[in-house]
């Protein structure tokens, strides 16, 4: 009686270049086949390294999970939900398949007036820019609260999301806010300026704009410097556009096209293009 024969892999594991250790990932998925949350990665030397990686990571998550039902964890705030990549599913193996698809994206950029690649950029962008004005819009809003706008209490607030698996929300910076106060960085007192002082104290041109630190990364929250140059808005102008709701700055766009373009152009004039 003959047995089968089973296939051998000899495909070489990835290697991380910096610590040249093997590197294995995988991604779950949800009952309808979507992937949750972001990829797992774990570095390991061998086999035994990896088998006890992989142990602690499920033991943590079980734990967790144990905790929430019992009670024993109290789950606050907007959970948060898989984010959008905007790329192009896998090419299938099925010849049929291929022409489908081509036929569609052929059809679809007809009807975008644009590469599949472009509208893809613009939509990830997009996202991008709502995420940045809303964590923005809450940094300004809440220093009256006493939050001090610095890239150290924007890491903190972030961390404090990503820990507990919340989306960005305005509800949520809320609570990491509230959960945090005591332990972020309070703003400095002003320094008491003596009638005698010969220093001279520094114009407003000459004053450092600080960053939200709450988006890090394509936008790094940083407010708008005084330019010597001209610019192709007021200041006041401007104040009023970064001051703007998420529907006021959608309408901005439809409406006033050139202003759009001016208040991105002076916000992140060193940004690149897509």
């Amino acid at each position: 009686m003959s047995t089968a024969t089973q296939p051998i892999f000899t495909q070489e594991p990835e290697v991380d270049k910096e610590t040249g250790k093997f590197v294995y990932s995988y991604q779950p998925r949800d009952s309808e086949g979507q992937f949750i949350g972001k990829p797992y990665r774990f570095l390991y030397t061998d086999h035994q390294d990896l088998i006890r990686q992989i142990t602690e990571a499920k033991e943590h998550g079980d734990r967790y999970i144990h905790e929430v039902k019992t009670g024993k964890r109290q789950v606050h705030g907007e959970p948060a939900v898989p984010q959008h990549e905007f790329k192009p599913a896998p090419e299938s193996a099925e010849e049929a398949d291929r022409k489908r698809r081509e036929e569609f994206r052929k059809t679809a950029e007809e009807e975008f007036g644009a590469p599949l690649d472009e509208v893809r950029t613009r939509l990830k962008r997009s996202g991008e820019l709502d995420e940045y004005l809303l964590a923005q819009n809450w940094a300004l809003a809440n220093e009256a609260n006493g939050y001090y706008i610095c890239p150290q209490n924007g890491k903190a607030i972030m961390g404090y999301l990503a820990e507990n698996k919340l989306r960005l929300s305005a509800a949520n910076l809320d609570l990491a806010f509230s959960e945090l106060k005591e332990k972020l960085i309070q703003k400095p007192e002003a320094p008491v300026v003596t009638a005698d002082s010969t220093q001279q104290q520094p114009t407003r041109a000459e004053v450092k704009p600080q960053s939200t630190g709450i988006i890090p990364g394509q936008f790094g929250g940083t407010r708008p410097g005084t330019r010597t140059e001209k610019q192709p808005l007021t200041a006041d102008r401007f104040r009023q556009i970064n001051r703007m709701s998420r529907d006021e700055w959608k309408k901005l766009e439809r409406t006033n096209p050139a202003e759009f373009k001016s208040y991105l152009s002076m916000k992140f004039p060193a940004q690149p293009q897509q």
